[in-house]
């Protein structure tokens, strides 16, 4: 099941990938207010269709936000939410405060998609929006929030610099801290069950790699010891096969 724009496909993408941006700049807030409920009626409608509510508030048929070769996508929700991500952009770089009451809505939404847009807008423009950067970037339970993996990961990598010395180093330590305990232990009964594995080299490997990839997000601004732990991780594990940033 797939929600569907009762006009013709070609006119979708002309209109929603091409022409609505000279629309919005007569007015983006009345723009970015119709395809925010365009987009989140055909969200709601197709998971109605599919008998599966979850669907409306999961993202993960989206990689990221921005446009990736695994985001080539030509259902109408892709349009609806290339159209609102591009509106969002050129709404900002006009008028960054007008725009922060949305993206601080944005950010605290049950819907997924939507909550990932706040964080691409962040990381896209973090010099205008320092004080909501900080915010999210001190939200320790974001570190292991798999739902926003990528858009947060963009934002450590963006929005470090923005931070303070101490939030800083109270963030570099809650990534040298590793995951929770009891998500470990989660996912280890699940890979156990489902595999023949040694449960405890299985933990130290989760976490090892856990850390790395969260670390390598930062690895310009380290020094001293977490610089030297990075250096270590990558050493026994290698570097990461796959952009740091994607799941």
């Amino acid at each position: 099941a797939q929600s569907k724009s009762p006009i013709p496909h070609y006119e979708v993408r002309q209109l929603l990938d091409h022409r609505i941006l000279k629309l919005a700049t007569l007015d983006p807030e009345r723009v970015v207010a119709i395809l925010q409920e365009h987009l989140c009626t055909a969200i709601r409608l197709e998971a109605e269709a599919l008998g599966a509510p979850d669907f409306e508030t999961q993202s993960w048929w989206r990689i990221a936000i921005e446009d990736t070769e695994q985001d080539l996508g030509s259902a109408y929700r892709d349009h609806l939410l290339r159209a609102l991500r591009n509106t969002l952009e050129m709404w900002v770089q006009a008028d960054a405060p007008a725009v922060e009451p949305l993206i601080r809505q944005y950010l605290r939404d049950e819907k997924g998609i939507l909550r990932r847009l706040g964080l691409h807008v962040l990381h896209s423009f973090p010099t205008r929006y320092e004080a909501l950067v900080a915010d999210e970037l001190r939200r320790s339970e974001n570190l292991d929030d798999r739902s926003i993996h990528h858009e947060f990961f963009m934002l450590l990598r963006e929005g470090f610099r923005l931070l303070n010395i101490p939030d800083q180093e109270a963030l570099v330590a809650a990534i040298l801290g590793g995951p929770p305990p009891a998500r470990v232990r989660k996912l280890a009964k699940w890979a156990k069950e489902n595999q023949a594995i040694d449960v405890e080299e299985y933990c130290r490997r989760y976490v090892q790699d856990w850390i790395r990839d969260r670390l390598v997000m930062l690895r310009s601004y380290l020094s001293g010891k977490p610089a030297k732990r990075l250096d270590e991780l990558n050493e026994e594990l290698g570097h990461p096969n796959f952009a740091s940033e994607f799941t």
